[in-house]
């Protein structure tokens, strides 16, 4: 037995070991395939994982264990266990475990789609269409762990069977899945950024000059002359070939959001002229959401010691103060939330005042 299910039936003497084990993925019974609790470890922590989605909770032990290394863990069932509120108050995971109840698969996907999460872990209906089904809607954080890889369960298998197998591992009976093209998987610092500007991109927006990068949001249109072939086939319909800086959108939109480019600009004069036509294409109470690297605090190369060659312009707070008087009708909000132990990028967020 796992060291914390050992730990987890010391604390709840109460209940029976059965009731606290069965039909869970570290269920000790299971182990002769392999160290359940372990597996799961290396496959939950291959790259960090901050927001984890469970889909199958039954008694909730699954995710009171992956509750230990994230942040958080939303989980889904159609099912509301007895067993599963005691189980984590007990291990102290209360407040990091966001639990639904669903009768329906639109319902799933309705709350899938609600949530920001980096891995996934489908533990759910394991037979007909529904792991496929179940997959189709996590894929796109990027990784995900599939269990019961078993041939008791062959629509697991054969499921996981259809996989590229360049994409995925199988351990015990884990099947380990990671997209190399996913946001999530390529760039986890652009990812963890986001975090402290997501609340601003809501509605419908422009991503200025993704790059290799792009913000992959539902309603979001993204503009470069010169992608990388990965970023367009993530965002494929999605993506416009054009100068971001003078690009206009055929009606306005509610943020405009750019990564680490307009420093690629070749004046601070042109890094505002810029900014000030970005703003004609918001509604009023739009957002223009900048990520710049910290040149000036240190964090990142300056120009002259060539950091990066298409960079211009040193950027950092004190750019920024130095320009807001320029930028009429435009109101900073927030800058430079972002941990400095995290990263090198500081985040810049303008809100336009008026309707023009």
């Amino acid at each position: 037995m796992n060291k914390f299910v050992s730990d987890i039936c010391e604390q709840l003497p109460g209940q029976k070991i059965k009731d606290i084990v069965f039909n869970s993925a570290l269920n000790p019974a299971l182990d002769g395939h392999g160290d359940s609790a372990e597996i799961l470890k290396h496959f939950l922590l291959r790259k960090p994982a901050k927001h984890v989605l469970e889909i199958g909770t039954y008694n909730g032990l699954a995710a009171a264990f992956m509750a230990q290394f994230a942040e958080k863990v939303t989980t889904i069932d159609i099912e509301d266990h007895p067993l599963k509120k005691s189980l984590w108050h007990t291990m102290g995971v209360s407040e990091k475990i966001d639990a639904h109840l669903v009768t329906t698969e639109k319902e799933k996907k309705a709350i899938i789609d609600s949530v920001d999460f980096d891995v996934a872990f489908v533990d759910g209906n394991h037979f007909g269409e529904y792991p496929q089904s179940d997959f189709e809607m996590v894929k796109h954080c990027g990784r995900v762990i599939l269990h019961d890889y078993h041939a008791d369960f062959p629509d697991v298998v054969k499921f996981v069977d259809s996989l590229d197998p360049n994409t995925r591992e199988i351990n015990g009976l884990f099947a380990y899945r990671e997209d190399s093209l996913s946001p999530k998987v390529m760039f986890p610092e652009f990812e963890l950024n986001l975090d402290y500007v997501k609340k601003y991109l809501v509605g419908e927006g422009l991503d200025m000059g993704c790059g290799c990068c792009p913000l992959i949001k539902p309603n979001c249109t993204h503009v470069d002359h010169s992608p990388q072939p990965g970023a367009v086939e993530l965002v494929k319909n999605a993506f416009v070939y054009a100068d971001a800086v003078s690009f206009r959108p055929t009606h306005k939109v509610d943020y405009v959001f750019s990564s680490h480019m307009v420093e690629d600009l070749p004046t601070e004069d042109e890094i505002v002229k810029c900014l000030l036509g970005w703003a004609t294409t918001l509604r009023k109470g739009g957002f223009i959401v900048l990520l710049l690297p910290d040149m000036q605090a240190g964090r990142y190369p300056t120009v002259e010691e060539g950091g990066n060659p298409s960079h211009c312009v040193n950027v950092g707070v004190q750019f920024i103060n130095s320009i807001v008087s320029k930028l009429k009708g435009l109101e900073l909000v927030q800058m430079d939330t972002i941990p400095h132990e995290v990263g090198c990028t500081i985040d810049v967020v303008f809100k336009k005042r008026n309707a023009k």
